[in-house]
């Protein structure tokens, strides 16, 4: 055995192993935020079952907006119900994201009165181009969960598929 000095060399010298801890990204409401202006769908006479003129929508994406709380932390706010917001859960840093995509499918939808083009629907809002590009193929291919056995917005009688766009947007933080 060495004299006590060397033991304490010995020990000083040892490498401690400190595991990093995990960072756990949350999962954040994510709204798109957009402007819609409908045009047409005026009655064709005042009969109560009357037929419509086609009603066509004009759509605009302009945001990508969250609050800086989880899902798990979550507090009302005045945007929650605001009719020009549709969210998707997701999961991300938001100190790392500034922007994101959003997956856009427009399509025509009506009933035996009339029609209505430009419908839409935000299938979902995601991080990755990589994401956002398989998801658009998805809905064009009709494959995986887009596929016309799963319930599509633009799948039914009187609805037909018009197209589906990728929207890159700013992700604004309300604190």
């Amino acid at each position: 055995m060495g004299s006590p000095n060397e033991n304490m060399k010995k020990k000083k010298t040892k490498k401690k192993v400190v595991k990093k801890a995990k960072v756990k990204e949350l999962t954040y409401d994510i709204y798109l935020h957009y402007k819609e202006v409908r045009t047409g769908g005026e009655a064709e006479s005042d009969e109560e079952f009357s037929s419509h003129e086609p009603e066509y929508i004009d759509f605009t994406p302009l945001s990508l907006y969250h609050f800086l709380v989880s899902k798990d932390a979550y507090v009302n706010n005045l945007y929650y119900d605001n009719k020009d917001a549709r969210h998707h859960e997701v999961k991300f840093d938001p100190t790392k994201y500034n922007e994101a995509f959003a997956v856009i499918v427009r399509y025509t939808t009506g009933d035996t009165f009339g029609s209505t083009h430009g419908a839409w629907d935000a299938t979902k809002n995601v991080i990755t181009k990589k994401e956002t590009e398989k998801n658009a193929k998805d809905i064009k291919n009709e494959t995986g969960k887009y596929s016309p056995e799963k319930y599509c917005a633009w799948h039914g009688y009187f609805q037909s598929f018009e197209s589906v766009g990728i929207h890159k947007l700013d992700i604004i933080c309300h604190a």
